[in-house]
């Protein structure tokens, strides 16, 4: 079957300079390589990918801070406290999910991004739900509810487990390792 859409942009810049050996913004992806994790790259062009015909910039700084504020500090971080506290304190067990907490998120405009090609919308939109998810455990403290109500503590975990599979699967596309 032939393609029912390509998704293209225009030049590709380097902090906003077209790509020049002469000027020194030339970046060849064999000499980037060693410098960055591949996925952290995927992650930084998707993040600014729309169908729109544009130039993609690669601005340095901002791709430092992109890695560090949204995939560390957001999704990891979020990914990092929820499985480890289950780990420690429930042996990796799970509980069902809450309807009534699963009812909150609804993806199909992110699944709806992804079949359009508007990455950088979808990307938005998982971070939202990441973010909403380190709200979730944050405002519940499990660390402290577990003192008070075991059981409680348990499915505030599993529900914010539950979360992580799925911001995990919506990731997968684009960060398919570190899926």
């Amino acid at each position: 079957n032939l393609p029912d859409t390509i998704n293209v942009h225009g030049f590709l810049t380097v902090n906003g300079e077209k790509m020049s050996k002469s000027r020194g913004t030339f970046l060849n992806a064999s000499e980037f390589l060693p410098l960055s994790n591949p996925e952290h790259v995927r992650y930084y062009y998707a993040s600014n990918l729309t169908r729109q015909m544009a130039d993609l910039n690669l601005d340095l700084e901002e791709y430092k801070e992109r890695i560090s504020n949204e995939l560390v500090a957001n999704v990891a971080n979020f990914f990092y406290r929820v499985l480890s506290f289950t780990n420690k304190n429930f042996d990796s067990e799970v509980v069902p999910a809450e309807d009534e907490f699963l009812s909150r998120f609804d993806y199909s405009r992110i699944i709806s991004d992804y079949r359009n090609l508007e990455f950088r919308e979808a990307v938005k939109q998982i971070l939202a739900v990441s973010a909403e998810g380190n709200k979730y455990f944050q405002d519940n403290a499990p660390w402290k509810l577990i003192k008070e109500d075991k059981a409680r503590a348990h499915q505030v975990v599993s529900n914010a487990l539950n979360l992580v599979r799925d911001v995990n699967t919506l990731l997968k596309p684009i960060l398919p390792v570190f899926a």
